[in-house]
């Protein structure tokens, strides 16, 4: 053996055990080299990336994608992979191949994405990518996965429409600010942030889904494509209701506008085949609407969302948006 020359050593005959802990199948395009010693089969690794370093989290959000994890992707776009090797084998840090080296993926990201990042499911997600884009001859084991902001990005910002609204609310409200805590000032500055996100998205999709359905039907729209009974049960109570308020401004030029957020997800569902085009699959939109209707419901009561909602708002209308302007 070569003096300094690290390798893997199992015992004959190589079983498919052995074989599948070492992660060496056709999946994952594994070819360990091995020699021969004294009856033992030593395995060669070569603990270096078949790739550059550089492009690691490029692959990696490619790999999101594919497996249909888009939105993980999104949170890391522009982000950045730097691999720590600790230098110490892997079974001394928490158990692994004898010889194998015990690594740190560390992403640099926006730091606003961190939060949703490091929920539990969604840094596993990017753990099991990780590991499946690392070949098993490579001779690294992955102990985790860590998430730091990088300030070296100019990433986009929509807090301009939230300072404006900030100093307006902050000039009038001196009288109030003796009634209120410090505290509740400061989330209702923070909540004013997640009321203007909320509205441009449900506007932005419903003026979606009007252009869309107004280009293939014409205006009288709503009289050609398909609805649920409830939709059609609460569109007819709510136009009943506006004529008999009519001191109440409201915006009655098309029916779209009598419905709540998560029936425009509805209709995007029983139309499939004219939104199909503008999105991966159904999950990818009627997921984000659900979940986004569960935080408008939060904000028309005035209750509170904490920054992981917040920064959920901010990247689903930026992943919606850049999905439906074509």
């Amino acid at each position: 053996m070569v003096p300094g020359e690290f390798v893997a050593t199992e015992v004959l005959p190589l079983s498919a055990s052995i074989a599948r802990d070492l992660r060496c199948t056709e999946v994952y395009g594994c070819n360990l080299n091995y020699r021969a010693y004294g009856g033992v089969k030593m395995f060669e690794y070569t603990y270096t990336l078949p790739f550059e370093e550089t492009k690691f989290a490029e692959i990696v959000i490619k790999e999101l994608k594919r497996t249909d994890l888009h939105d993980i992707a999104y949170l890391l776009k522009d982000s950045k992979v730097s691999i720590n090797n600790t230098g110490i084998y892997s079974n001394n840090v928490g158990g692994g191949r004898w010889n194998a080296y015990a690594i740190y993926i560390e992403f640099y990201v926006n730091p606003l994405n961190i939060a949703v990042l490091e929920e539990k499911q969604n840094k596993k997600e990017i753990s099991v990518v990780c590991n499946r884009i690392i070949p098993a001859n490579v001779g690294f084991d992955i102990k985790d996965v860590e998430f730091f902001p990088d300030y070296t990005i100019e990433y986009d910002s929509n807090e301009d429409l939230v300072d404006d609204l900030v100093k307006t609310v902050q000039s009038q409200s001196k009288r109030i600010i003796d009634l209120l805590s410090p505290e509740l000032m400061n989330k209702g500055f923070e909540m004013s942030e997640a009321y203007i996100y909320m509205y441009a998205i449900e506007n932005t999709i419903r003026g979606f889904i009007e252009n869309v359905l107004v280009t293939k039907y014409g205006g009288e729209y709503f009289n050609k494509i398909k609805l649920t009974k409830n939709i059609n049960t609460k569109l007819s109570s709510r136009k009943v209701d506006a004529s008999s308020k009519k001191w109440l401004s409201f915006n009655s030029e098309s029916d779209i506008y009598f419905l709540d957020f998560i029936e425009l997800g509805d209709i995007i569902r029983e139309n499939w085949t004219d939104f199909s085009s503008y999105f991966p699959n159904q999950e990818f939109i009627l997921t984000k609407v659900s979940e986004l209707a569960d935080a408008r419901n939060r904000i028309a009561h005035n209750s509170y969302i904490g920054e992981t909602e917040r920064t959920m708002l901010k990247a689903y209308y930026k992943m919606i948006t850049s999905q439906i302007i074509k």
